[in-house]
């Protein structure tokens, strides 16, 4: 009986989350208006997006384009970035734009030699059958971003550190390599047991192991974190997906805080570090910001200052919360509220993570104090 029951388990857990590890903007659908917030720096907004996402142009998904479309609208955020596997279908068949409200981007998930990278802004695709710095070299010279993709991921992890320095940023958080650490006996059970969001949830965790590779190459050098859904919606069952966009869009989140909202616009915003990654399935977030203050004015997560005494850092948030101040990945201060302040202590990394009921909420990108 219990020999019955695993392979039941096994087999949903198989179903529910397998998975991997251009349209000019002219007269484009004016997007819904957002307010802007007090925290933020003028003509700067927060946009919400899911990045890394697949689609049937990928072997490992049956989802289509009109499906990313309306898990969009559903889950309420502004952008989508599609990552198919090693190619620009949708971007050379002209998707890339405004549907309705949603802004839809295509990029690519490159399968390099030294594991996957997401790549943001790149318009023509990149042969990947060569050595993984000659491929970077090709994504460095195109203008585009790169994100190494589910690096702590067992079934495909990054192997190559040393290349680091000619990539953008990593995936700080990626849902299926937070699902696939429970072990597929465990994930199936929580599949019978708990809904749809609550199992989600579930997987809403610190990503300790991959937080700790981020500091450590935040201290050598700038290093953009993002958050992955790596959604994929790949089985079905009369129809119905059984591993759906919905679920996946709803719970992880890269927030892009901008001035334009455009390709151009959300992709500098990944660039720079002009990101935050928020869990919607905690609580749906906007606004939220870290920034240090200067007599020249305000500097946004994701750049540097100069050190001097008096420098501030200033911590804004949609609602009052746990907010844990880390500098060279070490807890600094901690505090409840909707707003902190301080001032800095000394040259360092500083980024924030935030807590909502002991469950974490946001990922901010660090400020750099040199």
């Amino acid at each position: 009986m219990f020999r019955k029951i695993k392979q039941v388990t096994l087999a949903s857990s198989l179903l529910l989350f397998s998975g991997c590890a251009a349209m000019p903007f002219l007269n484009g659908p004016q997007h819904k208006a957002l307010e802007a917030m007090p925290g933020l720096p003028p003509g700067y907004l927060d946009y919400s997006g899911v990045v890394h996402v697949h689609t049937l142009y990928s072997h490992h998904s049956t989802g289509g384009f009109d499906e990313v479309v309306k898990s969009a609208e559903r889950a309420h955020v502004d952008f989508v970035v599609i990552t198919d596997h090693d190619n620009l279908r949708w971007l050379k068949e002209n998707k890339e734009g405004f549907h309705g409200d949603v802004l839809v981007l295509v990029g690519t998930e490159l399968s390099t030699p030294a594991g996957h990278l997401s790549v943001f802004g790149v318009e023509n695709e990149i042969n990947i059958r060569q050595e993984t710095r000659k491929i970077l070299k090709e994504v460095q010279k195109s203008g585009a971003s790169s994100f190494i993709c589910h690096a702590q991921l067992k079934l495909n992890p990054w192997t190559d550190w040393a290349l680091r320095p000619m990539v953008t940023g990593m995936e700080v958080f990626n849902l299926p390599a937070e699902i696939y650490a429970d072990g597929y006996f465990k994930i199936g059970l929580k599949s019978f047991l708990y809904s749809p969001r609550h199992l989600m949830f579930s997987y809403v965790k610190r990503p300790d192991a991959a937080l700790k590779q981020w500091d450590e190459i935040l201290v050598e050098r700038k290093f953009v974190g993002i958050g992955a859904a790596d959604a994929h919606q790949r089985f079905r069952f009369l129809g119905v997906a059984l591993d759906s966009y919905d679920a996946m869009f709803e719970t992880v989140q890269t927030h892009a805080l901008a001035k334009d909202f455009s390709r151009q616009g959300i992709f500098e915003a990944f660039k720079k570090g002009h990101v935050y990654i928020g869990f919607d399935v905690v609580k749906p977030i906007r606004n939220f910001f870290f920034e240090a203050l200067t007599a020249k004015g305000r500097v946004m997560m994701g750049e540097s200052v100069k050190f001097h005494k008096g420098l501030k850092l200033r911590v804004f948030l949609p609602e009052e919360a746990r907010i844990k101040v880390l500098k060279n990945g070490k807890e600094w201060k901690s505090v409840t509220g909707e707003q902190w302040e301080g001032e800095a202590d000394g040259f360092g990394v500083y980024r924030v993570e935030v807590y909502l009921n002991d469950k974490i909420w946001i990922i901010s990108n660090p400020i750099y104090v040199r």
